[in-house]
């Protein structure tokens, strides 16, 4: 349900801009995925959604595959804790700054 919620904020904030939705899920043959890809005019943007308080190496595992496959750096971990950082090229933010992130992107 959270994850939902953070789609449909995403989702909301693009139709309000007057732009299309251009958000997407991605999943491959192995069993990669990533929560969301938003789409900017300059990149793909990998999010990932964890209903987590704390960071773990396990919720960059997503992202760095991405990150790889596509070539392009960045990328979004959004969850519920309060540390903000950067950290093994992504963005880690707390999910009520996930908006005000992608406005600067």
């Amino acid at each position: 349900m959270f994850e939902n919620l953070i789609i449909v904020e995403l989702l909301k904030f693009r139709f309000n801009e007057g732009k299309r939705p251009k958000v997407y899920f991605w999943r491959d043959k192995s069993g990669h995925e990533i929560d969301c890809i938003y789409e900017t005019a300059q990149q793909l943007l990998p999010i990932e959604i964890k209903f987590s308080k704390s960071l773990s190496m396990d919720h960059f595992k997503s992202l760095t595959y991405f990150q790889k496959l596509s070539q392009q750096p960045g990328g979004i971990l959004c969850y519920v804790g309060d540390t903000e950082k950067n950290q093994n090229n992504v963005s880690v933010v707390n999910w009520k700054h996930l908006l005000k992130t992608l406005q600067v992107i």
